[in-house]
């Protein structure tokens, strides 16, 4: 059942955030202005896990699509699926009697899926303390897929995008006008377009989500989803997964994504 929002700031420790100035479109930038905007914070994303036992090497290569939500004080914010950048065990049997070892676990921006110059790789790094244990931070991970991380050093000039608005109280229909930027596998970023099929898809889990028409596939996990009303684009959640049959994108809401990523930031600026 999925929690009040209201109610979840409260059990978490949440101030409901205040000032989300730092997405406020300047009023004169057209529809085309503002996505080509918004184009330019979003990335694919790579995990690469390697697991080995003397000559044997087994690689786990996971692909996504993440962006840039906000930059304070140098530091970068980034927004994907929590399943693309999953933590891994340190140990991986591919078959009876035979144990791996993790070596590696990286996690990097990529121009796709086939980018293989590893000079020019943006290096990110979880969250501090989101991968000790299954606290109530990673239950909120698991349960609306999301996952924040940072650019690790040195820093990079990624780019934030100003061009929608952000509001946790924002509320999808039925035939709202969607704008998904994401990741699609060997051929980088893309636009896809469609509409909302259903405002309160039941995703067998413990939140509700968006149910979208138009073609989602892999890749796309993490992609942040846009949705146009009155001129303006509002920032309506993130790409989960995808279904076949029918073909709909499912994505989780921004009601339940903008208190929760607030509060880690918040969090995370308290420590610096």
């Amino acid at each position: 059942m999925k929690l009040n929002n209201y109610l979840l700031a409260a059990a978490l420790g949440m101030s409901m955030p205040s000032d989300l100035n730092s997405h406020s479109p300047t009023e004169n930038m057209t529809l085309q202005d503002k996505l080509e905007d918004i184009r330019k914070s979003v990335s694919c994303i790579r995990q690469e896990v390697e697991y080995v036992k003397g000559n044997a090497t087994y690689p786990v290569i996971m692909h996504g699509t993440v962006f840039v939500y906000k930059i304070i004080d140098g530091e970068e914010y980034l927004i994907t699926n929590n399943h693309v950048v999953s933590e891994t065990p340190d140990t991986f049997s591919p078959e009876a009697g035979v144990v791996l070892t993790k070596q590696k676990d990286l996690v990097k921006l990529v121009l796709s899926s086939e980018d293989k110059n590893t000079e020019d790789d943006v290096i990110l790094e979880r969250m501090k303390g989101r991968m000790s244990g299954f606290n109530e931070e990673r239950k909120r991970d698991v349960v609306y897929d999301t996952f924040m991380l940072k650019v690790g050093n040195p820093k990079e000039n990624l780019y934030q995008s100003n061009a929608y608005k952000v509001d946790f109280k924002f509320k999808p229909r039925i035939n709202d006008s969607v704008y998904v930027f994401a990741c699609r596998e060997s051929m980088g970023i893309f636009l896809l377009r469609g509409f909302v099929s259903n405002e309160s898809y039941n995703s067998n889990d413990e939140s509700d989500a968006l149910a979208l028409d138009m073609s989602t596939e892999h890749g796309s996990s993490g992609g942040p989803v846009f949705i146009e009303r009155e001129g303006q684009l509002y920032l309506a959640g993130h790409i989960r997964k995808f279904l076949e049959s029918p073909l709909l994108g499912i994505a989780t809401k921004v009601g339940d994504l903008v208190p929760y990523w607030e509060n880690i930031i918040k969090n995370d600026q308290i420590k610096k």
